[in-house]
């Protein structure tokens, strides 16, 4: 899960630059006059954030629904609160891939993961402002 929250944010980083029309305009290549310091300083603010606070900005600027917000960010707290836990990370690291299956641990970080993974594609796939960029330039 935190492999595709640093995913997501890094998406989201190179999807302000489009979203963003007051730095589209001042990065346009319509201009020869380019000053690409903005797209430097765009970038800046973005990379000295946590991705979690880069997906809780989109949240709230992209208008995600409240249900799938809600989702997002139980599951990747449920996921931090499992991984938190000393007992449960020496659970899962002792666990065979042949007894995963079975097992209730295994079963509950597999729920949370997909909960979070669920809410992640209604934001890049479902979302009207996301959705357009996530098509064009996420998937190849």
């Amino acid at each position: 899960m935190s492999r595709k929250l640093i995913f997501a944010s890094g998406l989201l980083t190179c999807f302000g630059c489009y979203l963003d029309t007051k730095l589209r305009a001042k990065i346009s290549t319509a201009s020869r006059d380019i000053n690409l310091a903005h797209l430097e300083n765009h970038i800046w603010d973005y990379v000295t954030r946590t991705p979690l606070d880069i997906l809780a900005a989109a949240v709230r600027e992209y208008r995600v629904e409240n249900e799938v917000a809600a989702k997002l960010f139980s599951a990747y707290d449920a996921f931090i609160a499992m991984m938190s836990d000393k007992q449960i990370r020496e659970h899962l690291k002792e666990l065979r891939a042949d007894e995963s299956r079975k097992d209730e641990v295994f079963s509950r970080v597999q729920a949370v993961s997909k909960d979070f993974e669920e809410a992640l594609h209604n934001i890049f796939f479902e979302n009207e402002f996301l959705a357009p960029l996530t098509q064009k330039y996420g998937v190849f």
